[in-house]
């Protein structure tokens, strides 16, 4: 499989695509680098040049234990590792953070499908972390790898029209610090298209209808309240 590994500390966008040919080596690499389960166009790690993915991430920082992990995803194939704020206060809470790969059954080539996947998995395991989530979304290293399943199912893209209604993720995470992101930072970058049709009126090759649905469901997605919209 194909995923991304971080080419510069200070440089959170450049991402390279690397080739990982053993589980156990995407166990390595998941507790050495800054990684990304997705794939990009020219090394750089934006919405607009997400290409693939074939895995799928989620974090849990409380409302799920490692034991429950472990037993919830024991028929999926997996990996499960710690973070580095495991087991350590933060925010006045003590739990298990941890973070789980998921496989997909097939790859996924386009970030709405992306997306609506990441949804069906929001709806299935609710304790993960809503907020890291997008189609550029990179990781720090994580601690300790607990749980491997090579065997298990995986997990079947889901398109958008599978889903019942839009939601909420963040977007763009490229400057964050590595501490917990504020408020302020929850805001997603916004599309070239978007910032295109809000500053000069510029229409998709497919018409207004839909230069508006994708306008709308991307600042819908990148946290804008409907005033901020307007």
């Amino acid at each position: 499989m194909k995923i991304s590994v971080g080419k510069d500390p200070k440089n959170l966008r450049l991402f390279e695509t690397v080739e990982v040919r053993k589980f156990e080596d995407l166990a390595g690499i998941i507790t050495q680098k800054n990684y990304s389960l997705e794939v990009f166009k020219n090394n750089t790690r934006n919405l607009d040049s997400f290409e693939s993915a074939e895995a799928i991430g989620l974090d849990f920082d409380s409302g799920m234990s490692l034991d429950e992990a472990k037993e919830k995803f024991k028929d999926y194939r997996h990996i499960i590792a710690t973070t580095k704020s495991h087991q350590i206060e933060k925010k006045g809470l003590v739990s298990d953070r941890f973070r789980v790969i998921l496989f997909l059954s097939e790859p996924i080539t386009d970030r709405t499908t992306f997306e609506s996947t990441w949804f069906s998995l929001f709806e299935e395991f609710p304790s993960c972390d809503k907020a890291c989530k997008d189609a550029s979304r990179f990781f720090y290293p994580s601690v300790e790898v607990v749980s491997i399943q090579k065997n298990g199912k995986k997990i079947d893209p889901i398109k958008e029209d599978e889903v019942d209604e839009p939601w909420q993720v963040v977007d763009l995470d490229y400057d964050l610090p590595e501490e917990e992101p504020s408020s302020d930072w929850q805001k997603g970058k916004l599309a070239k298209t978007t910032k295109e049709f809000l500053g000069q009126g510029k229409i998709l090759p497919e018409g207004r209808n839909i230069t508006v649905h994708k306008v709308a469901r991307d600042l819908n997605q990148s946290l804008y309240t409907f005033d901020e919209a307007s």
